[in-house]
C-alpha cells in the first residue's frame, strides 16, 4: 500500500466494500466515481520531493487545519476564543 493511501486511510472508518452496503442502488453508481480524497491527493503531490513527516503536516495544514478554523469561529465561544488568541 502506498504512503498516501495508508495515511489516508486513516481518516474514515468504513471501507469502500462496507459503503457499498449501505448505499441505495442509485447512490452506489454516483458513489463510483466520487472520490472523497481528490484535494488530499493533490495536496500530497504538490510536495512529492519532501519528507514522509512533512508531506504528513503540509496535507494536514491544508486539509484538516482549515476545518478546525471554520469549526471554532462559527461555535458559540467565538468571541472569547477570539480574544484569546489575539493575546499571542
Amino acid at each position: 500500500m502506498e504512503f498516501e493511501d495508508r495515511y489516508l486511510g486513516f481518516g474514515t472508518y468504513f471501507t469502500d466494500e462496507m459503503k457499498q452496503d449501505v448505499f441505495s442502488t442509485g447512490v452506489r453508481g454516483e458513489m463510483e466515481t466520487f472520490d472523497a480524497y481528490k484535494h488530499h491527493r493533490r495536496f500530497f503531490e504538490n510536495c512529492r520531493g519532501a519528507s514522509p513527516i512533512n508531506r504528513l503536516l503540509y496535507v494536514d495544514f491544508k486539509t484538516f487545519m482549515p476545518a478546525l478554523n471554520l469549526i471554532r469561529r462559527t461555535g458559540p465561544r467565538w468571541p472569547r476564543i477570539s480574544r484569546s488568541e489575539r493575546r499571542f
